[in-house]
């Protein structure tokens, strides 16, 4: 009986903590956590990790605690058991966050621009944008286990993004796009204040996601004890 806490990248896990597993980002997500599912067993899984805004009321490092999850263009759409999310919304509100919880939808590439951004705002209603959530609660969902979602703000809804970005793929694909950035002085104002965003995000992510986990933990334990009954 365990709660299994992911987050894409190795720079979010490490920020999350260090029970906190590196998945990977993109098409090396699913079997990772299909692994980690085989090998570990989960009750629960908590999916952390940073996003990009959409509600433009969100500053850097905001978190949002994800009542339902979209994909972009598709038809799905997922909600986390109703009991487990309630006692995770009443418990981040009582440690007094900046949290929302609201949708947060699932797209294939880097939200860039401010345009993009409002964009999947009017169109989805959604307070965050990611490129993995989706895929993870399917396997969670095939699996038959329980799932939560917290993402942080890295970048606004009103912050236009390096345009070597909207390229990204994974870490091993960063250096190349670092070399870009450093050859493209215009673009290293953005940058900076991208790695700010990371900063507050996983600083964020460090206090909410311990909270989500204690009540995952204690949503197991009760399970346990009404099955001893």
């Amino acid at each position: 009986m365990s709660v299994l806490i992911v987050a894409p990248t190795k720079r979010e896990a490490r920020g999350v903590g260090e029970k906190c597993v590196a998945l990977g980002a993109r098409d090396k997500s699913i079997p990772s956590l299909e692994l980690a599912i085989a090998e570990r067993k989960p009750d629960t899984i908590i999916i952390a990790g940073v996003c990009g805004g959409l509600d433009p009321a969100l500053k850097k490092g905001s978190l949002v605690f994800a009542r339902q999850v979209e994909g972009v263009g598709t038809e799905s759409t997922f909600a986390p058991e109703k009991m487990i999310f309630e006692s995770g919304r009443r418990a981040l509100r009582s440690a007094g966050l900046s949290f929302v919880t609201s949708k947060l939808v699932t797209q294939q590439n880097v939200a860039v621009t401010t345009t993009e951004k409002l964009a999947l705002w009017n169109e989805y209603g959604a307070a965050g944008v990611d490129m993995e959530t989706l895929p993870l609660i399917q396997v969670a969902e095939k699996a038959n286990i329980r799932w939560l979602v917290l993402r942080a703000v890295i970048d606004t809804a009103s912050t236009t993004l390096p345009e070597t970005l909207s390229n990204w793929e994974n870490e091993e694909h960063e250096r190349g796009i670092k070399l870009k950035i450093l050859q493209n002085p215009s673009e290293w104002k953005k940058y900076l204040q991208l790695a700010h965003g990371l900063r507050l995000a996983l600083k964020s992510l460090r206090v909410g996601v311990p909270i989500i986990q204690k009540v995952a933990e204690d949503t197991v334990s009760l399970d346990m004890d009404i099955l001893a009954q």
